[in-house]
C-alpha cells in the first residue's frame, strides 16, 4: 500500500510540474476518454420518489438542470461532441419541453437541433453525440443549449476548438 502512495505522490508531482500543454494533453485524453464510455439517450440516475426527499427538489423548483457539458473541449474534424443535461424533475407527471442546440462561428449559426423534449419525474441523462463536418473550417466554435419548460429557462454557452 505504501507503493501505492508513493506512485501517486510522485504522479501528482510530475503534472504539477508538466507545462501546459501537457496538462492539455491530459485533459483532453481524459475527456475523450469520458465521450467514449457514453451512449446517446436518455438514462434515469434515480426515481422521483428517491429525489422528492432531498436536496434536489428543495426550494419550490419544479425541473432544475444540474449539469450541462460538452466534451471534449477539442476536436478535429469528424469527430463527436458528446453534449450531457442532467436534470431533475420534481413532480410526478411529466413536463413538455424543448431542447435546442445551436453550432455557432463569429456569431453566425451554422447547425440548430430542436428536440420536443418530455422530461420525466426523477433525476435523469440526456447525452446527444454531434458529428463535426469533415469540411469544418478550423478555429473557435460555441454550442449553444437551452431548454425551455414550464417556468424553467436555461441558456449555457460551450466553447470548443476544431482543429
Amino acid at each position: 500500500m505504501e507503493s501505492y502512495k508513493v506512485t501517486v505522490v510522485m504522479l501528482l508531482a510530475f503534472l504539477i510540474s508538466c507545462g501546459e500543454q501537457v496538462q492539455t494533453s491530459f485533459k483532453l485524453a481524459y475527456e475523450k476518454a469520458l465521450a467514449s464510455g457514453r451512449s446517446p439517450g436518455e438514462k434515469l440516475l434515480s426515481t422521483y420518489q428517491d429525489i422528492i426527499k432531498g436536496e434536489d427538489c428543495k426550494g419550490g423548483r419544479i425541473l432544475t438542470v444540474k449539469e450541462d457539458e460538452v466534451i471534449p473541449s477539442v476536436v478535429s474534424r469528424g469527430e463527436k461532441l458528446n453534449h450531457r443535461i442532467v436534470y431533475t424533475l420534481c413532480r410526478e407527471t411529466p413536463l413538455k419541453g424543448l431542447i435546442l442546440r445551436k453550432i455557432q462561428r463569429d456569431s453566425k449559426t451554422l447547425m440548430t437541433d430542436k428536440t420536443d423534449y418530455e422530461f420525466k419525474p426523477g433525476k435523469w441523462v440526456i447525452d446527444a453525440f454531434i458529428e463535426v463536418p469533415h469540411n469544418a473550417k478550423e478555429g473557435s466554435y460555441l454550442l449553444e443549449s437551452s431548454i425551455e419548460a414550464g417556468s424553467t429557462d436555461h441558456i449555457k454557452r460551450h466553447p470548443f476548438i476544431v482543429r
